[in-house]
């Protein structure tokens, strides 16, 4: 079954490029690489690693729309041409320390591609001790089963554990805009924003997380229950 992993996440435009905070400055210097981060979630991830001082590159099919970010143009689905860019990227940038994947999991089952992405960094990774961070929505037409995301992210990070590599996933509620005049009774109450998803997928991918994988950080209602 072959499967093109070449839609970011349906969401909303993301919002302009905010200040970097904390947990974005603890990737200054490091070498990052967002697949998917054109657009959505994953554009929003690229802005806040370049904020932090991070050396970041988007692997997609046509550009990020902000500038500074090493572009990559490859389909998951071919490995020759993962494995020229990652080639490229590593001789230019020294190395891979962090990957972030921002496709749709359930595009992810099954498909080769997921597995092609994973071999063509997994080396770079390997030598950095790095780290992989997935990202899902809830909210999409095909949503994640619980068990589903689970069983993926447990599997892979042990398989890629005996290179020191950590592997942990993300998933989230779909984005809303704030309501007017209304006054949540509590956080878990208010609409997911693109913010609280970028600052659960930087701290996984983090040092702060560094005895952290196979995990599946749930952020929003829906997505916990």
């Amino acid at each position: 079954m072959h499967v093109t992993l070449t839609t970011p996440i349906a969401a909303p435009p993301a919002p302009a490029p905010q200040p970097a905070n904390e947990l974005a400055a603890a990737y200054r210097g490091a070498s990052v690489l967002v697949a998917g981060g054109s657009a959505g979630i994953g554009q929003a991830i690229l802005a806040q690693l370049l904020a932090g001082g991070a050396r970041t590159a988007c692997l997609d099919l046509r550009p990020p729309q902000d500038e500074g970010h090493r572009f990559l143009a490859a389909d998951v689905n071919d490995p020759d041409a993962l494995e020229r860019s990652m080639a490229a990227l590593v001789a230019d940038r020294g190395g891979l320390e962090h990957l972030f994947v921002c496709y749709p999991l359930p595009e992810l089952y099954p498909a080769e591609g997921i597995f092609h992405l994973i071999g063509a960094t997994a080396p770079y990774l390997r030598d950095a001790r790095g780290s992989v961070v997935f990202v899902a929505s809830t909210s999409q037409a095909k949503p994640v089963p619980r068990g589903r995301s689970t069983e993926f992210t447990e599997v892979l990070a042990g398989e890629l554990s005996y290179f020191g590599i950590r592997v942990n996933t993300v998933v989230h509620d779909h984005f809303e805009a704030r309501g007017r005049g209304q006054r949540p009774a509590s956080a878990l109450d208010q609409p997911v924003v693109y913010d609280d998803v970028v600052q659960a997928a930087l701290f996984l991918g983090s040092r702060l997380a560094a005895k952290v994988t196979g995990q599946v950080l749930r952020v929003g209602k829906s997505s916990s229950r």
